[in-house]
């Protein structure tokens, strides 16, 4: 069950931080007008 949370761990952090980056983009997208 460790070694699941050390692969799990990781896998989620990566999730979380390409969850915000997109939206990021998406909110600079609609902050900008489309560009």
């Amino acid at each position: 069950e460790i070694i699941w949370l050390l692969f799990l761990i990781p896998l989620y952090w990566m999730i979380g931080y390409l969850i915000f980056k997109w939206a990021e983009k998406i909110t600079r997208v609609i902050g900008y007008g489309g560009y």
